[in-house]
């Protein structure tokens, strides 16, 4: 016969956390639209609580989302393509 657990919101993972405290999201700060206001941001990839990522903060918490790092660099890459040529050349 099975031991009855108590419900999940009343139970603890190893650290102590409860257990809808303990969601971790992977972060990725290049496609990220709040890269620029993030407090942890890590220069790579990471795997961070999702209590600290911006995504997951209540709507009135959330900065104004902005263009990606990723977004910015390609915005650039092609404003340098269709830059008009130097005179005389």
């Amino acid at each position: 016969m099975a031991i009855p657990l108590p419900p999940a919101e009343g139970r603890r993972t190893e650290g102590g956390m409860r257990a809808m405290a303990a969601r971790w999201t992977v972060c990725l700060p290049r496609y990220c639209i709040y890269a620029y206001a993030c407090p942890v941001r890590p220069p790579r990839r990471a795997t961070l609580p999702a209590r600290q990522c911006l995504r997951f903060a209540p709507e009135g918490q959330r900065p104004a989302p902005g263009l990606s790092p990723y977004a910015l660099a390609l915005l650039e890459r092609l404003r340098g393509a269709t830059a008009p040529s130097a005179p005389g050349g």
